[in-house]
């Protein structure tokens, strides 16, 4: 029994090392510095990153999600350079991805979204949603990250294939 119990110790240990390696590529993959995380720490009650998402905008942002001492999601946003303020809001005040996709799908029937990623636009949280239209034009919509209220949409032109 005893061997079980170390079995199963040892597997529980390897496999949270296992995790916390992968957590840590990816924040890195992603461009957050040790230096970064300690800013975002010292600044927001967040204690634990749990995923990393890029927002390309006027300038480009890092949305770190995780949790705070209590167990409560939040979203942080830092700019990728380190300059700027860092934002931070719990993930309930916001309106969720799958409404933003609601949206988006109203907006345009049949739409094929690509992805949706929190982000700082003009100073402000917002949603990003990128899809093709069904025409096959490429569209960026920016949604208030609070209310889900439309902000701006851009279309690019659609290429010639």
């Amino acid at each position: 029994m005893a061997v079980v119990a170390a079995l199963v110790a040892f597997i529980v240990l390897v496999s949270g090392q296992a995790v916390s390696l992968y957590r840590t590529l990816t924040a890195e993959a992603h461009g957050v510095t040790p230096a970064l995380l300690e800013r975002v720490g010292q600044a927001t009650p967040l204690v634990r990153v749990t995923r990393v998402e890029r927002f390309h905008g006027r300038q480009a942002y890092l949305a770190l999600y995780g949790t705070d001492r209590n167990g409560v999601a939040w979203v942080a946003w830092v700019r990728r350079d380190g300059k700027g303020p860092v934002l931070a809001a719990r993930v309930e005040e916001g309106i969720s991805r799958a409404r933003i996709r609601a949206l988006v799908l109203a907006q345009e029937p049949g739409a094929q979204i690509g992805r949706i990623v929190s982000g700082i636009d003009e100073g402000r949280p917002v949603w990003e949603a990128a899809y093709t239209d069904t025409a096959g034009r490429q569209h960026y919509a920016y949604f208030d990250f609070y209310t889900g209220a439309p902000l701006k949409t851009y279309r690019l032109l659609k290429t010639a294939s």
